[in-house]
């Protein structure tokens, strides 16, 4: 499969030590991009997410041109970014992969829509590897490996638009509360069950009719 991934604007120490606290609250070993047997992973912290002035995708890119090329951008306050950015990826085989401040992980970075689509398709879909395991499952599995600024709300709207999910998602239904019927005098309460079509008897019945009347009783309370 052909796929890259995102990188995100520079970390601040307080951003650091949320990775940090992150990396210490899964308790699980960190897995790479080929090795997705590990699914443990919580939401991302908040640090993980590409700021809404900036197109994620393509200033990825950009950090991936300056690790591979040395390229940087025109502009000096994205050349800024993308230098301090920098620190938190490593090229390998000429791919992006996030690591972050500790260095401690590595992901595979998404670059593209299509990318996107592609490792939800075998996050989620793929009966090896996903198995419409629903939102939690899936964001685990993506998260394992890969690596894009809004993994957390695409993983869901995915799964939301999974007709298969949406015909076994079981329908949560709420029992209703019964309350005790009063009743103060005879026939003042009369239950009635039309019952059939029934086998013809040899008078031509088909149904009948039962009725059941609510009697008045002392209160136990």
């Amino acid at each position: 499969m052909h796929l890259k991934l995102v990188c995100q604007p520079p970390l601040n120490t307080k951003e650091e030590e949320e990775e940090k606290y992150y990396s210490i609250r899964t308790g699980n070993t960190i897995c790479t991009a080929h090795a997705r047997n590990c699914f443990h992973f919580l939401s991302p912290p908040t640090f993980l997410r590409q700021s809404s002035d900036m197109d994620s995708f393509a200033f990825y890119v950009q950090v991936q041109e300056f690790l591979l090329k040395g390229e940087i951008p025109d502009n000096s306050a994205n050349r800024r970014k993308v230098r301090r950015a920098s620190t938190n990826f490593i090229i390998k085989d000429d791919r992006l992969f996030y690591v972050g401040p500790s260095r401690q992980y590595i992901r595979l970075v998404v670059l593209s829509e299509e990318e996107k689509r592609s490792v939800l398709t075998e996050c989620h879909n793929n009966p090896g590897t996903g198995n419409h395991s629903g939102v939690r499952g899936t964001q685990n599995r993506v998260i394992a490996g890969y690596y894009w600024s809004t993994i957390i709300q695409d993983v869901k709207e995915w799964v939301r638009s999974c007709h298969r999910c949406q015909l076994n998602d079981p329908i949560k239904t709420v029992v209703p509360v019964l309350h005790s019927i009063k009743v103060k005098e005879p026939w003042e309460v009369l239950g009635l069950d039309l019952i059939g079509p029934l086998p013809e008897t040899a008078h031509n019945n088909k149904v009948f009719l039962n009725s059941v009347q609510g009697i008045p009783v002392a209160s136990t309370c």
